[in-house]
């Protein structure tokens, strides 16, 4: 379990790495993941190609500007 628990701690990372060395991919939304959502992003099979990390990221992006709306646009509305 703990093994397992270490890989995803270093997928978590190499997508916050991606981030980080590809500025154009990141969006203010992001602030608004949660560890949970982090976690389910690194759990997810993408290919370790230029597609897959562009996958990666436009998935990523898609759900941190879902946590924003659901959180913080949907309720007032």
């Amino acid at each position: 379990m703990a093994s397992l628990g270490k890989v995803y701690l270093e997928r978590v990372s190499q997508l916050k790495q991606l981030l980080e060395t590809n500025p154009s991919e990141k969006i203010p939304e992001l602030q608004f993941l949660t560890v949970r959502d982090w976690l389910w992003l690194a759990g997810r099979k993408t290919q370790d190609t230029e597609d897959g990390y562009r996958r990666a990221m436009s998935t990523t992006r898609l759900m941190a500007e879902q946590n924003f709306v659901n959180d913080l646009l949907d309720p007032p509305l």
